[in-house]
C-alpha cells in the first residue's frame, strides 16, 4: 500500500497530464476564435486596398482608411480576453476545490484543510506577469502588433506592386521565420495547433 507521499505523488503526475491536456483544449479553443475573426479581418483588408489605388497610395492615406481593419482586429482580440476569462474562472474554481479535496483524502486523520477562495486565486493570476507582461496587457501587445504588422504588409505590397489577392494571400497564408517574414508572427500562432501547444506549455 502506498504511503500518503507515494499517493500525493502519484496523483501530482496524473494531474500534471490532465493539466497538459486541458492547456491543448484551451489553446484550440483559442485558434477557433481566431480563425472565425479572419473571414471579418479579410473583408475588412479587401475594403482598404480596394479604395486604395497606387496612384493614391500613402501612408497617411492608408492609415485613414485602415479603421475597420482596427475594429476587426479589436474585436477578434475582445473575444480571445473574454473566453480566457471565461476559463480561467472555470480552471481556478476547479483547482482551489480540488486541491484541498485531495489533502483531505490522502491524509490518515480527518483535519481541517483551509482553501482559499476562488476569488482570491483568480486575482492573483491576473497580477502574475505572462511572459514578462499582465494578460490584459500582453492581449493588448499582440492585437497592437498584429495590426502593425498588417499595415507593414500592404504597405509593402504597394512598394512592390503586387496586386490586392497576393498581399491578402500573403497576409493569410504566411509562414516562415517571423522576424523575416512578419505575418507569420500572428497567423503561425492561429494556424498551427503544435506551435501554439508549444507557446502555452513552455
Amino acid at each position: 500500500m502506498p504511503t500518503v507521499n507515494e499517493g500525493l505523488v502519484e496523483e501530482a503526475i496524473a494531474h500534471q497530464i490532465n493539466l497538459a491536456k486541458y492547456s491543448n483544449g484551451v489553446v484550440q479553443r483559442i485558434i477557433r476564435v481566431l480563425n472565425r475573426s479572419d473571414g471579418r479581418l479579410v473583408e475588412a483588408i479587401r475594403s482598404v486596398l480596394e479604395r486604395l489605388s497606387p496612384e493614391s497610395f500613402t501612408t497617411e492615406r492608408l492609415e485613414s482608411l485602415l479603421g475597420s481593419m482596427r475594429a476587426a482586429n479589436g474585436q477578434a482580440f475582445a473575444q480571445v480576453g473574454a473566453t480566457l476569462n471565461s476559463e480561467l474562472l472555470a480552471f481556478v474554481d476547479y483547482e482551489a476545490s480540488y486541491l484541498a479535496k485531495i489533502l483531505r483524502a490522502a491524509l490518515p486523520v480527518q483535519v481541517s484543510v483551509a482553501a482559499v477562495s476562488v476569488e482570491q486565486v483568480y486575482t492573483a493570476a491576473l497580477a502574475r506577469p505572462f511572459q514578462g507582461a499582465l494578460l490584459k496587457g500582453f492581449l493588448a501587445d499582440l492585437e497592437a502588433d498584429r495590426a502593425k504588422r498588417v499595415r507593414m504588409t500592404i504597405a509593402q505590397g504597394y512598394v512592390e506592386s503586387k496586386t490586392t489577392d497576393e498581399i491578402v494571400r500573403e497576409l493569410i497564408t504566411a509562414t516562415g521565420n517571423t522576424y523575416s517574414n512578419p505575418p507569420a508572427n500572428y497567423y503561425r500562432i492561429a494556424k498551427d495547433p503544435h506551435h501554439s501547444r508549444q507557446i502555452q506549455l513552455r
